[in-house]
């Protein structure tokens, strides 16, 4: 028995829960995903049957298509994890439906899904389920290498199973004691220094195809401090442009597309 292997989960779990914030979380886990040899992931959690994507590195545009297609009611990947625990290749959750001798709606439904993912680079995911000890919760860690084939995902994923295993409960751990503001169902806005009316504003970017000057006029705000509240929303998060907050935001459940 390798007994250096609860060491390392104990590792991560303790670099991971010493971030300052949310958006310090996100870039953590996103540079031991890197030392894994990946370049992206996404956290996945079932919260009373409801899936809810809390964090995800894939690009706005993409998560954006997904969540306005209403992907998520139909995503073998999500009715994948609610009930087994076997890791499993994206590429094989959706090559039920790839594969099928016949049509149903769903079946083309999760063709689509596979083929979004793959029109943004991201050509398979290593999926590793994880059991939790909160009722009715179920959740998902997985890894992917942009435009990276699945062979190449699935070889680098055979080397590091384990720790990817252990890095993924060490996210829900985490998430679970020191940033419950991720899940479902909670107060999200005090889980960062920012205030509502900055994530409305970001909401307002994110949704509605206006100019700044027409969001300030829906929210009944004005120019000059619609600008404020995005400037405090990119320093929130690090970031000098807007659509990188508005992506950040998204990534952390704070805000979502319509």
């Amino acid at each position: 028995m390798n007994t250096e292997l609860p060491q390392v989960s104990a590792a991560f779990a303790a670099y991971l829960a010493s971030s300052k914030d949310l958006a310090e979380l996100y870039k953590r886990i996103l540079e031991l995903v890197g030392n894994l040899g990946f370049s992206d992931y996404c956290f996945i959690r079932y919260e009373l049957s409801t899936p809810e994507v809390v964090l995800v590195t894939n690009p706005v545009e993409q998560l954006q298509a997904y969540t306005k297609a209403r992907f998520a009611a139909v995503d073998l990947a999500l009715q994948y994890m609610f009930s087994n625990n076997k890791p499993i290749l994206l590429s094989e959750i959706y090559g039920v439906a790839e594969n099928a001798p016949f049509s149903i709606e769903p079946f083309t439904a999760n063709k689509k899904i596979f083929e979004l993912s793959k029109a943004f680079g991201y050509l398979d995911y290593y999926c590793v389920p994880i059991q939790t000890a909160r009722d009715k919760t179920s959740a998902m860690f997985c890894v992917s290498l942009h435009r990276a084939c699945t062979e190449r995902i699935q070889a680098k994923a055979a080397s590091q199973h384990l720790p990817i295993s252990m890095l993924g409960k060490a996210v829900n751990h985490v998430i679970n004691v020191k940033f419950p503001g991720l899940l479902l169902y909670s107060d999200r806005d005090k889980s960062v220094a920012l205030k509502k009316k900055s994530l409305t504003v970001l909401d307002a970017v994110a949704n509605l195809d206006l100019q700044l000057g027409q969001i300030a006029d829906q929210l009944c705000m004005s120019l000059s401090s619609v600008n404020q509240h995005l400037a405090a929303a990119k320093g929130a998060f690090n970031c000098k442009r807007t659509h990188r907050a508005v992506l950040e935001a998204r990534r952390l459940g704070l805000i979502e597309f319509t």
